[in-house]
């Protein structure tokens, strides 16, 4: 299993037209092992955010983890921080 998809109520295009891909990795910080234990058909999906978006295939990709920190350009960093 990679993932659930996700109805928005968006009109995309693609496999599954008017929804989203979640996929495992996206759905928690630790590792999910069986997505089945933590997500079933009928489920709501609260706060996902949207992570990419293909216009040319007309797919969406969703996220429930935590926004990653900006990445800081090592050129920057001084030694010490």
């Amino acid at each position: 299993d990679f993932g659930v998809f996700v109805h928005i109520g968006y009109a995309t295009r693609g496999s599954r037209p008017g929804a989203a891909l979640l996929h495992i990795s996206q759905i928690d910080d630790d590792r999910i092992q069986n997505i089945h234990d933590v997500l079933r058909k009928g489920d709501t999906v609260r706060d996902a955010r949207v992570i990419t978006v293909d216009s040319t295939k007309g797919e969406v990709g969703l996220s429930l983890r935590n926004p990653r920190h900006k990445r800081r350009d090592l050129r920057t960093v001084k030694t010490g921080e």
